[in-house]
């Protein structure tokens, strides 16, 4: 079956994710993958949806977890303080995910995309609440890990501050994951 054979090589198609390095550091001092940065903020989601957001459809906040960052197969995570520096981040973000996805059935290809743009635009509640634990999932990474005493806390007590002010619960973590970040400032 042709399909089946598409659908198969799309998940060949992703396998790299797993080799493509982010800036955070991991506990051990290795650098952290995108595919891991994906597997805690989905597990992130997973916990918190049930309890503290039961209005957000799970599957879509799930698949956007586990999609949102399947383009960068393509050219690489590009840190969040250099993301200012390209004028078209998310437009060629955008086109490398339709590349890393074209083996797909259209209709499933056009569908990722769609949640997807979602996710890049938060034009929906499940895609605000996905860029808010993606932004925290980050820092938390930042603060637990082995990172070179020369790295910018400072700039995580701003970063994806717009995705924050949504929901008191949202807001809490915020404040925990702030609260390590000026520990680890103080502490350098």
């Amino acid at each position: 079956m042709q399909e089946l054979q598409n659908i198969y090589q799309f998940f060949k198609n992703i396998e790299p994710l797993k080799d493509t390095l982010r800036t955070g550091i991991t506990q051990q001092g290795r650098t952290e993958s995108v595919a891991e940065h994906s597997w805690r903020l989905a597990t992130m989601a997973i916990i918190l949806c049930p309890k503290y957001f039961p209005q957000l459809d799970l599957n879509k906040v799930m698949t956007m977890c586990l999609i949102h960052d399947l383009g960068e197969i393509i050219r690489g995570d590009i840190p969040a303080p250099l993301q200012a520096n390209i004028p078209n981040k998310s437009e060629e973000e955008r086109e490398d995910f339709k590349q890393v996805a074209s083996s797909l059935p259209n209709a499933l290809s056009k569908e990722l995309l769609t949640v997807w743009d979602e996710y890049e635009n938060a034009s929906t509640p499940e895609a605000g609440f996905v860029k808010a634990i993606d932004k925290i999932e980050s820092i938390m990474q930042h603060n637990q890990g082995n990172d070179d005493p020369d790295f910018d806390h400072a700039f995580d007590l701003s970063y994806g501050q717009k995705y924050m002010d949504f929901d008191p619960i949202i807001r809490q973590l915020r404040e925990m994951v702030d609260s390590e970040t000026r520990e680890k400032i103080s502490d350098s």
